[in-house]
């Protein structure tokens, strides 16, 4: 059986630092041979550098690639530019949600920048945002940020890092944060103590490609000891749901 796959956590472009091939053609590549069906891509450029450039390049290239989506990238010390850039983009049919990578920003995103975007954006929209997360701090920031904006599904991108049960637990009760458990070291338990702590429709399939072979977390949801709705659910029915969207496919080519 063959389950549809969403990955809610994919990049495009090129990283200021040594890594896998960072052509549009190689991502196409890893898309289609991890057998993912909608990718959701937010842009190195802007995270790292132009996100109004960046995030232009993104909507521009992914547009005749239905399997692809789009994530806006917000900065919250431009917070005027990253409310006008999400007027801009929302209403793209492949717009789902926004991005943002706290430790770049060297800004907590329970700061006043970003509470500022996510109160501009709840009025707008309830699509997720994507919050890099791999220390346990940025994690504890999104925790205490959550809460205010009920409406908002938030997306805690790598669960905490090597602190991940601490995440966790922090935010299990914190019913619009989902976890994405994409990572470097594969760990299995990680899946499993997330869908019982906080429940199996919380939990979303995410890779990082192209930094991480989606491989890497295939196994992850593979190896553990989960039924197949529970699968269904990680690999594509959540994230469907947060876009308002049904039941995912199962097997076939349909």
């Amino acid at each position: 059986m063959t389950l549809r796959r969403v990955d809610v956590h994919a990049h495009y472009g090129h990283w200021p630092f040594a890594s896998t091939d960072h052509s549009f053609s190689a991502l196409l590549k890893m898309v289609h041979e991890a057998e993912i069906d909608q990718c959701w891509l937010s842009s190195v450029k802007a995270i790292t550098a132009d996100p109004v450039e960046g995030n232009r390049e993104l909507f521009e290239i992914i547009e005749p690639h239905p399997e692809l989506a789009g994530q806006v990238v917000i900065n919250p010390h431009f917070v005027h530019e990253s409310i006008e850039e999400i007027k801009k983009y929302m209403n793209h049919p492949q717009f789902v949600g926004l991005k943002t990578h706290p430790n770049y920003c060297a800004e907590n995103c329970d700061s006043r920048g970003y509470r500022e975007i996510f109160e501009a954006y709840s009025r707008i929209s309830d699509k997720p945002i994507l919050v890099h997360c791999f220390l346990l701090g940025e994690a504890q920031a999104l925790i205490r940020v959550a809460p205010d904006f009920p409406p908002l599904p938030f997306i805690m991108a790598h669960m905490g890092g090597a602190e991940w049960k601490a995440a966790v637990y922090g935010a299990a009760d914190i019913g619009n944060i989902y976890f994405e458990p994409a990572c470097s070291l594969p760990l299995a338990d990680k899946i499993a103590y997330a869908v019982q702590r906080a429940g199996p429709e919380r939990f979303l399939f995410g890779t990082d490609l192209t930094l991480i072979d989606p491989g890497f977390s295939i196994g992850m949801v593979e190896s553990t000891e989960i039924d197949e709705e529970t699968k269904e659910r990680i690999y594509c029915r959540n994230a469907l749901r947060l876009l308002g969207h049904g039941r995912c496919v199962v097997g076939g080519d349909g």
